[in-house]
């Protein structure tokens, strides 16, 4: 091995236009409760829209594939199945447990989990289904809930805010679940993108309690506003946002090193909230203010919308998505040196913001970001790398509220280094 500094260079080609470019769109889609409805957001230009949902929906989620909207309705025990695509069509109604609340739906796109409050139990669903594949038993009082992929268990992993015992219900491969004790009266929880660490908003004691989810852990207590309740990870995992009810304010956390970057005063008695995964901002839904709050970390401001449409909104829940651009295929990878390795991929997509790019050293279970590029690019050059070693590479391109799958993954060695290296002793007397 030889000793070596890191750079890395980005090589960018730029696409002949395509004709008409249809762009995705980031789309809020928020529970109404008071008012029986789903309230649809356009975020780019706040355009609105509404479709009935009875029986008081309350949680919501977005499928990873944009095409699906699931709402929890907490008075009829239903979980409603709304397509993107026919906003105002008629829902799809599958009996759940009783008081269901929060709703998440794992990376994969394949199960949603529900948190039946009265029941103590969790609903699993499989969404292309839509029927539900088991009911397991967790704490008293399940409310939020959260769900990531681990990759080299190939299993979701999901975590559950019970309530009533100031706890969280983990639940693993083959539904073995592992409870671990968090601050009083848990509600919202949300989980960073590349799952290393779970948030949770304790209502009861104004604090947000930080799982490292390797070793299952709490590590860290950061104390917030007065009764935090909904919380979400936006840009890219670099911001956590928990709306403190109590105070009519959003405190926001870095999660580099868990430290409070901002807070920020909203409407009367926010609730729910949600982040874009790639975008610096969040919208807060304010439950007797009757109106959304719009937090942007960019320009360091909040606005207000909606004034009066918001009719006691809970609307626990990721409820920001977007259909995501096309992967990158053809990924294929040339040795350059013995610290060098070059990327290219053809690029798919006509709207992504850029790609994603990730490596994993000498086998293909753990895998890491090791940057991004910009839109349009195919080719990356990556350096600092080790001598005689193989490494893996996958790519995926990103909008603002949505990445897309990964391409195939592929693999190179470096070449084993063949200079010297100069060793200098001072053998100098004194």
């Amino acid at each position: 091995m030889k000793p070596s500094f890191f750079a890395s260079v980005s090589v960018v080609c730029f696409a002949v236009g395509i004709g008409s470019v249809v762009f995705a769109d980031t789309t809020a889609y928020i529970a109404n409760s008071g008012a029986d409805e789903v309230v649809r957001v356009t975020t780019d230009d706040e355009a609105m829209a509404t479709t009935p949902i009875a029986g008081g929906p309350y949680g919501i989620a977005v499928t990873p594939n944009g095409q699906q909207v699931l709402v929890t309705n907490v008075d009829d025990d239903e979980l409603a199945f709304l397509d993107t695509d026919n906003f105002s069509g008629t829902p799809f109604l599958l009996a759940v447990g009783s008081s269901p609340r929060g709703v998440a739906i794992d990376p994969s796109g394949r199960y949603a989990y529900v948190a039946n409050y009265d029941d103590d139990t969790i609903s699993k669903i499989d969404v292309s289904q839509r029927i539900t594949t088991d009911t397991i038993t967790v704490d008293d009082g399940p409310w939020g809930v959260a769900a990531h992929y681990d990759e080299p268990e190939n299993t979701p992993v999901v975590y559950v805010a019970n309530h009533n015992d100031d706890s969280i219900t983990v639940i693993d491969k083959d539904n073995q679940t592992t409870i671990l004790d968090v601050g009083d009266g848990p509600i919202g929880l949300a989980i960073t993108p590349d799952g290393a660490h779970v948030y949770v908003a304790n209502t009861n004691d104004d604090t947000v309690s930080i799982i490292d989810t390797r070793d299952l852990a709490v590590t860290d207590t950061v104390v917030v506003g007065s009764d935090p309740w909904g919380i979400a990870v936006g840009a890219d995992g670099k911001y956590v946002y928990v709306t403190n009810s109590g105070a009519n304010t959003v405190t926001v956390i870095q999660t580099a090193d868990h430290s409070i970057a901002r807070t920020f005063t909203v409407g009367r008695q926010p609730r729910g909230v949600a982040a874009p995964r790639n975008g610096n901002f969040a919208y807060v839904i304010n439950q007797n203010g009757g109106a959304i709050s719009k937090i942007d970390m960019d320009d360091d401001t909040v606005t207000e919308f909606a004034d009066g449409l918001i009719d006691g909104a809970y609307a626990i829940g990721a409820f920001i998505g977007s259909k995501p651009p096309s992967r990158p295929s053809g990924l294929e990878l040339e040795t350059r040196s013995d610290n060098g390795i070059e990327l290219r991929w053809i690029d798919n997509s006509a709207d992504e913001w850029g790609f994603k790019i990730e490596r994993s050293k000498e086998n293909e279970d753990n895998f890491i970001q090791i940057t991004t590029v910009v839109k349009n690019a195919t080719t990356y050059r990556d350096f600092g790398l080790v001598d005689d070693t193989v490494y893996f590479y996958r790519i995926r391109s990103y909008n603002e509220a949505a990445d897309s799958e990964f391409s195939v993954s592929a693999e190179s060695a470096t070449k084993r280094f063949e200079g010297s290296v100069w060793c200098f002793i001072d053998t100098m007397k004194k």
